[in-house]
């Protein structure tokens, strides 16, 4: 599987959040790889890349950064639930 792009989503309060979708199936995963995110790397790490692989085969994937992490945009303030 190639490596998929990073994509991005605005927050109504303009922050930018990356991600990245992938894989097909009946169901959907966002999946939070650890505190600090960066979508793109997680890619070089053999068990991550086996692991995202793996789950794509029977679902779509959305990795996702956390604000102010990873290929997200800084600033912003906290997110909240809404």
């Amino acid at each position: 599987m190639d490596r998929p792009g990073v994509e991005f989503a605005r927050a109504p309060d303009g922050a930018y959040l990356a991600y990245q979708a992938f894989g097909e199936g009946p169901v959907d995963i966002v999946w939070q790889d650890d505190f600090f995110s960066f979508v793109d790397e997680w890619w070089d790490d053999p068990i991550s890349r086996a692991t995202y692989e793996g789950m794509s085969r029977f679902a779509r994937i959305v990795l996702h950064d956390r604000r102010g992490t990873g290929c997200s945009s800084r600033g912003g303030g906290p997110g909240n639930l809404e």
